[in-house]
């Protein structure tokens, strides 16, 4: 009897698996509805001009200028169903928003795979082309023309480069190992130092520092370590021998009253302007606010 019934429990297990085999599933798709990652950019390209800086933080030539050079130089080409153009805009959609890869599959209706595989892509894409962006485009042994046609830097600033800062950015890092990347204020962040020119195009960026680290060691760091190939402006003459052979000259005293306020108007003009950019900025996000 109890072999009689363990036959039939066999059989039923069976004809139940075979049952399953034999019967159609109908494979929904994950993400229904909506418009598609190649319709999501086209409506940005299309529609009003601040929307795509406001979505993807970059302007809209320029994000038709680095497509084009993406394709130029042969970084990225076209896939079977995802062309270039929606490869750099799920790269940019997560650099720009600091957005999960779901939350860039649910916009672009991809897969989570899929979307992975293109941000590296555009991520290593990035990367090989800073080599070519992120450089001095002057001679730095010559005065910037920024300087020597500008009456209030001439020649006060007649030796000076570019500007450098440093800034913190916010760094996803597991807690146990955060503790390296906790700064001062107790957040997990990159200790992020970056060169200009006058011109205000990047010469120089260092990303590779924990929150933790000090400003003056990242900066000292970059200077004597050649693995970063900081550009380093060319030697001039030591101070002391240019010391020695300049006579005193009360015209060029540090107190001299006139100098003093050239400075200042110099002070209170770059002052001007980034208060002036800062409000451009408030002004364009009402006006996209009342739209």
């Amino acid at each position: 009897m109890d072999n009689e019934l363990l036959h039939k429990c066999i059989l039923f297990l069976l004809l139940y698996e075979l049952l399953r085999l034999l019967t159609l599933i109908h494979h929904l798709p994950l993400r229904i509805g909506g418009e598609s990652g190649s319709a999501y950019i086209t409506r940005l390209l299309t529609v009003h001009p601040g929307l795509f800086k406001e979505q993807l933080r970059l302007d809209r030539d320029m994000f038709v200028q680095l497509v084009q050079l993406m394709i130029e130089k042969n970084l990225l080409s076209d896939g079977r169903f995802v062309k270039v153009v929606e490869q750099v805009g799920i790269g940019l959609f997560i650099l720009a928003r600091g957005a999960s890869q779901r939350q860039d599959a649910d916009t672009f209706k991809h897969s989570i795979s899929t979307i992975s595989k293109y941000f590296r892509r555009v991520l290593q894409a990035l990367t090989r082309l800073s080599c070519d962006l992120i450089r001095p485009y002057q001679d730095l042994a010559n005065t910037p023309p920024e300087v020597q046609e500008n009456s209030l830097y001439w020649p006060f600033l007649k030796d000076c480069v570019g500007a450098l800062d440093g800034t913190h950015i916010s760094a996803v890092v597991s807690d146990g190992d955060g503790h390296p990347f906790r700064g001062c204020k107790g957040t997990k962040t990159w200790n992020v130092l970056a060169s200009c020119s006058f011109n205000r195009l990047f010469t120089f960026v260092n990303v590779g520092y924990q929150g933790s680290a000090r400003d003056i060691t990242v900066w000292r760091n970059c200077l004597t370590d050649p693995k970063f190939e900081f550009p380093h402006p060319p030697l001039g003459i030591p101070i002391s021998e240019r010391c020695a052979n300049v006579e005193p000259r009360v015209e060029y005293s540090i107190f001299d009253e006139g100098r003093k306020a050239q400075m200042d108007i110099v002070q209170n003009q770059i002052a001007e302007h980034i208060w002036q950019s800062v409000r451009d900025i408030e002004e364009e996000d009402h006006h996209m606010d009342v739209e």
